[in-house]
């Protein structure tokens, strides 16, 4: 992800939270790797398992979370204006996305 000049970049950020249990996961941002981890696990007294971040530039940009050995992927569309906060949870061998305006709290 290049920067022109004079251009304002905006935190995106991905956490993993429900359902995973030592699990091989990749996250790409417009297809460049942001996150590639094994034995990714959920500590479920807070709901949270990991988490990865990029500053990207405003605008449209794809978000593709992968369990290789699960055979799960999902891909979204994701538009930046200001900071965006993607959640993924694993729950029955699907990956379900939430996107938020506010960071998710952990407690």
């Amino acid at each position: 992800m290049t920067q022109a000049l004079g251009d304002a970049m905006v935190t995106l950020k991905i956490d993993l939270q429900a359902g995973f249990s030592g699990d091989r996961v990749q996250v790409l941002v417009d297809g460049e790797t942001i996150l590639e981890a094994d034995e990714v696990s959920t500590d479920y007294s807070i709901g949270h398992a990991a988490s990865a971040e990029t500053e990207v530039e405003p605008g449209s940009h794809q978000v593709e979370i992968r369990v290789p050995a699960k055979q799960v992927s999902e891909s979204v569309s994701v538009t930046v204006e200001g900071p965006v906060f993607v959640g993924v949870s694993l729950d029955d061998g699907r990956l379900e996305v939430r996107v938020s305006e506010q960071p998710f709290i952990y407690l």
